[in-house]
This record gives structure tokens, sequence and C-alpha cells, in this order.
């Protein structure tokens, strides 16, 4: 008795299946060099200054919210109830005649 795998059987290829086979494979090769060897950059090459550009423009947009957030937080801190603090002894001043 012979043991089977529980995957399919392998069937054997015919000499003309195996050539045929063969040949397609040939064939995508040769035609994936022929597409790579004419293939062109769709984009244009990147200037440098391009990312001077966008780094200043990320630096600006963080200044402008960590900006936002500091006029706001100083706004509602403004408007708030004071706080009850003890009283300092302060000099009082001299007024001179």
């Amino acid at each position: 008795m012979s043991k089977q795998s529980p995957r399919l059987a392998v069937r054997e290829l015919t000499t003309d299946e195996a050539l045929e086979i063969e040949s397609d494979r040939r064939r995508r090769v040769v035609a994936a060099f022929v597409l790579g060897a004419e293939a062109r950059p769709d984009r244009p090459s990147l200037r440098p200054w391009r990312g001077f550009l966008g780094g200043l423009g990320l630096a600006v947009a963080i200044a402008l919210v960590v900006g936002v957030v500091g006029v706001a937080r100083a706004t509602l801190d403004a408007g708030a109830t004071p706080k009850a603090t003890p009283a300092q002894a302060l000099p009082s001043p001299r007024i001179s005649p």
C-alpha cells in the first residue's frame, strides 16, 4: 500500500507541456527586461532646495501651533478666577514733603 499525502498528487508533465511552460517563463523574463530597460522615471529629480523648504515649512507650522496654544492658554488663564494667595508684606511707599 502506498501512503498518499494530504496534498494533491503531483502529476508528471509531458515533454510538450514542460517545453511550453519553460518557453512561457523565458518570454516573460525577456519582456520584463525589455520593459525595465525602456522605463523612465515618472517624476523629475528632486532639487536640494525642496527638502530645505519642506523642513522650513514644517518648522513654521510647528511654531504656529505652539504660538496659538500659548495665546489660547494665556487668554484662558487671564479670564479665570483669581486664586487665593497669601498677601506679602510690602513696604509702604514714603512720600517726602
